[in-house]
């Protein structure tokens, strides 16, 4: 349910749209049906701004999330997180070449000031496609560790989007390349500065068929050690795949786009040569007090209840694990 609804000072109900026909001020509930159960997800209250000439343009330029637990009055709960988005640089396109995404623990009433930072994203998107599908990403993150924010890596993505795929917005593959975030000051006027220090990884991802519903059917992922993604370290192929009654494929995603389903087969450079390692079964399911089958996720998507099967290598010979 979205409510795009404003409150004035004294508590009463005005417009949450602007001049301009912007969102400014929404509330947005949301419930889920698990095994044809409608179960509660969150409520959320958005509120957006928009300066300048942004405004006449609809591009956000700041945005406020507030997540909270639903009662079962299905009224706003107990509070879960905060994130803060600001956005700038947009293109004639409408694409923000810069976000700056700030999530936080804590919320005091009633100024709703915002404490306890969990995680800190500095993003830029240098590139878009004519669909608006980023294609270069330069992401910087911080996350908070016994209290305090520090740094945790500098990340350089190259996007693909072939075929149809451009305009349903699924990219086709991914080029990941991770450093460590190092920090620099100025000796004379003392500005911090963050930027792209050692080289750590390199990761390519290949997404292919994907189903009606943009879930990616399979997934291709290579971890290499060197930036010229020639030295290849570990290679895992997983399937997100189930069978019918007649063992034709099927997906093997849910309503939700949850993987019930998977099928992993794991490879290790052994001597610089690929080799088997293991593979494993992974279906999310649960049982009802009746035996039944039923959802092994919550409401928020998080897998509750794993049954994993796996296998191994061994000499050439794939064996069963546990």
């Amino acid at each position: 349910e979205m409510h795009t609804v404003a409150y004035d000072d004294s508590g009463e109900e005005i417009s949450g749209y602007d001049a301009f026909g912007n969102a400014v001020s929404q509330i947005i509930k949301t419930w889920v049906w698990i095994d044809g159960v409608k179960e509660q997800a969150d409520h959320k209250e958005i509120t957006n701004a928009y300066d300048g000439i942004n405004a006449n343009k609809g591009n956000v330029t700041k945005s406020v999330i507030l997540t909270y637990q639903m009662t079962l009055a299905d009224e706003k709960g107990t509070f879960v997180d905060a994130q803060v988005i600001n956005y700038s640089n947009y293109d004639a396109q409408g694409n923000a070449g810069k976000q700056d995404i700030v999530s936080y623990a804590e919320v005091s009433y009633p100024d709703k000031e915002f404490s306890n930072e969990i995680e800190h994203k500095d993003i830029v998107t240098s590139s878009y496609d004519p669909h608006g599908n980023a294609l270069i990403q330069d992401i910087k993150t911080w996350v908070n560790v016994n209290g305090t924010m520090e740094e945790k890596d500098y990340k350089h993505i190259v996007n693909k989007y072939e075929g149809k795929n451009a305009i349903t917005g699924n990219v086709s593959e991914s080029k990941i390349y991770t450093y460590q975030l190092e920090k620099a000051v100025d000796a004379l006027t003392g500005e911090v500065t963050w930027d792209k220090g050692d080289f750590v990884e390199s990761q390519l991802i290949q997404y292919l068929d994907y189903d009606a519903h943009d879930n990616a059917g399979e997934q291709h992922i290579t971890m290499y050690s060197d930036e010229d993604m020639t030295d290849a370290v570990t290679y895992k192929k997983i399937r997100t795949v189930a069978y019918d009654e007649n063992g034709q494929e099927i997906s093997g995603y849910d309503a939700h786009g949850n993987a019930v389903f998977q099928e992993i087969t794991s490879s290790v450079a052994v001597n610089g040569v690929m080799t088997l390692a293991d593979y494993k079964e992974m279906h999310t399911v649960a049982y009802d007090d009746s035996g039944e089958e039923i959802s092994g996720y919550d409401a928020f998507g998080n897998a509750v209840s794993q049954i994993i099967k796996t296998w191994v290598w061994i000499d050439g010979v794939k064996e069963q694990a546990d």
